[in-house]
């Protein structure tokens, strides 16, 4: 393509990331034409004043094939040079199908070889134990039983990770990296991920966690910039509320080439260390920038720029100095840090070491000087910090007004409880009672069952069940098939519904087994809520929650469904006021 004739023009991906929205900045500045893709409307990036237009796409990883045409229609309408992926996900989805770019819009990616290599954590740890590279301890697993066994060798905690390559919906329902303190919670984070893809144990590492972002030609290392994470978000190997830039280590770099060297590594890459006592050890392998960019940028460091030049134009000599020390803020992660550390429950686990409380002050203090740096708000391109602004002010007040109402319907419940003639009276009367749970797959249905079974033959009752968030048609929890035969109840048939307003209306009484249900029901539904109650009402004062089983071992069912099965019970002994309780797992009085 010839620059001297036409204007230069850039694809930024990930638009969400406040990495994609410092190569808009960046790039823009420059007077490159800069266009933001994103996998939902309105992203961070495409807010910004240098983006020149923004565009959609289907999820790189849940509609790979999709994502690629979409991007591809762009590309040739645009004449683009060059195309930036931002997340592994679109790494993933771009690699699978570089071959229908070519001739088209060059990538900002290194070979699908080298991906794979770093892609896989276990091909990361074994790459760098054959180059001598100290690595963190850990191990693949494909089954929950491996992961069992790996755990019992380590010891709790352990760090749980889902590998780069599974599907984002696993990710999501595991709640990316964590940490787990005992089996069941090992057996809810590992479920989710082994079911798809592999995952990933290790043992927790303490430390300062270290990044490392270089630039490389042919696996030679042309630029680097390090930084320290100050506030770490769990134990991700490279999440950060608040990072400082440092000296770049020679140990770290010397390293760093080694396996860059052995990969043959094309343009950027973060590597994650961890040190400690003077010691360092490798725990991941990025294949973006996505976590140094924006405080490189901060510290003097171009990198967007330093990229461009290097894909684009093939220039390998770049600035290696920067400002040390300098500081760079992530607004919506600090809010979360700031949570978690208030928690004591989640310090324990989640911080490799409790930071001091002056170190805390300190920190926050920082936040108020006017020079400080954070990833999104700009005076010179305010657009992405008002959106962010927006969305944090709205995640607070649904945060506040949440917490206000579950504590207004605690008190309801508890209430409830207590006074049980309130409950008995709109059991006795109803004619419809629905159980309400997350994805109605075990609790909701089998409760339901349980009713169906001691209730045949009468007509003056029907029996339903659903979930706030369950998808349609599909079937009970296999588990939850199987514990449901020790009760009499056979869930083989049952069939997932999810709540709509028919089924909530035509309800005499909705019976939810967790206070959040509740108080989701009332907010969805506001004009229903009197007659919505916790399904533990009917077993204790307390009114408690009956927790979700799901993922985790048959007997934390077993002790779910005898929770579930006492309120039954009751609620038995309500329909029928005159009549001495019966036994209701096998039907018969007592």
């Amino acid at each position: 393509m010839s620059h001297s004739t036409q204007r230069r023009r850039v694809i930024v991906l990930d638009g969400d990331q406040p990495a994609s929205l410092a190569i808009v900045r960046s790039l823009g500045r420059r007077g490159i034409d800069v266009l933001v893709g994103s996998s939902r409307p309105g992203s961070l990036a495409a807010r910004s004043r240098y983006a020149s237009r923004a565009f959609v796409y289907p999820h790189p990883l849940g509609a790979a094939a999709e994502f690629r045409k979409a991007l591809l229609d762009v590309v040739r309408g645009s004449e683009v040079d060059l195309t930036i992926p931002v997340s592994e996900s679109t790494c993933v989805a771009l690699a699978a199908g570089r071959v229908e770019f070519h001739g088209h819009s060059r990538l900002a990616l290194s070979s699908s070889e080298a991906l794979a290599a770093v892609l896989s954590r276990a091909g990361t740890r074994g790459l760098a134990g054959r180059l001598g590279i100290p690595a963190a301890p850990g191990i693949e697993v494909r089954s929950l039983a491996a992961g069992l066994e790996a755990a019992r060798e380590m010891g709790f905690p352990v760090v749980v990770a889902p590998d780069n390559r599974v599907s984002p919906a696993a990710v999501a329902r595991a709640g990316g990296a964590q940490y787990v303190v005992d089996r069941t919670g090992l057996v809810r984070a590992l479920n989710p991920i082994v079911r798809i893809g592999a995952a990933h144990l290790g043992p927790r590492l303490r430390g300062d966690g270290i990044g490392l972002a270089v630039l490389c030609r042919r696996g030679s290392v042309l630029w680097a910039f390090q930084w320290r994470r100050l506030h770490e978000l769990g134990p991700g190997d490279g999440g950060s509320a608040y990072r400082i830039s440092e000296a770049v280590d020679p140990t770290l770099l010397a390293q760093a080439q080694k396996m860059m060297r052995e990969m043959s590594w094309e343009g950027a890459a973060e590597l994650q260390f961890r040190r400690s006592d003077a010691e360092y050890c490798l725990t991941n392998v990025s294949a973006t920038f996505a976590d140094a960019l924006p405080v490189a940028v901060a510290a003097g460091a171009d990198a967007p720029s330093f990229l461009y030049d290097l894909e684009v134009h093939d220039r390998e000599d770049f600035e290696a100095g920067y400002r040390i020390g300098v500081r760079c803020r992530h607004l919506p992660s600090e809010i979360v840090w700031t949570r978690e550390l208030a928690r004591p429950k989640t310090v324990r686990w989640m911080f490799s070491d409790r930071p001091k409380t002056r170190r805390v002050l300190v920190d926050m203090a920082r936040a108020l000087n006017p020079w400080e740096h954070w990833d999104t708000q700009s005076i010179s391109d305010p657009g992405p910090g008002i959106q962010e602004l927006r969305e944090v002010s709205a995640d607070l007040w649904r945060s506040v007004t949440y917490r206000l109402a579950r504590i207004r319907q605690r008190r309801r419940m508890r209430r409830a409880a207590r006074h049980s003639s309130e409950i008995a009276t709109r059991v006795l009367a109803a004619r419809t009672i629905l159980f309400v749970c997350l994805g109605n797959i075990i609790r909701s249905a089998f409760a339901a069952g349980l009713l169906g079974v001691h209730s045949s033959g009468r007509q003056d009752l029907r029996i339903r069940s659903v979930g706030l968030d369950a998808a349609t048609n599909h079937t009970a929890d296999p588990t939850a098939v199987q514990c449901a035969r020790r009760f009499g109840v056979d869930l083989s048939t049952h069939r997932t519904r999810r709540i709509d307003q028919s089924a909530v209306e035509e309800a005499d009484i909705l019976l939810a087994m967790e206070l959040d249900h509740v108080v989701e029901i009332c907010r969805r539904f506001p004009q229903y809520r009197h007659k919505v109650y916790l399904f533990g009402c009917l077993t204790d004062e307390d009114a408690p929650d009956v927790a979700d089983p799901v993922y985790a071992p048959e007997e934390v069912f077993g002790a779910c469904f005898d929770q579930i099965e006492l309120g039954i019970r009751r609620l038995v002994e309500m329909r029928n006021p005159a009549s001495r309780p019966m036994d209701v797992t096998r039907g018969v009085r007592s």
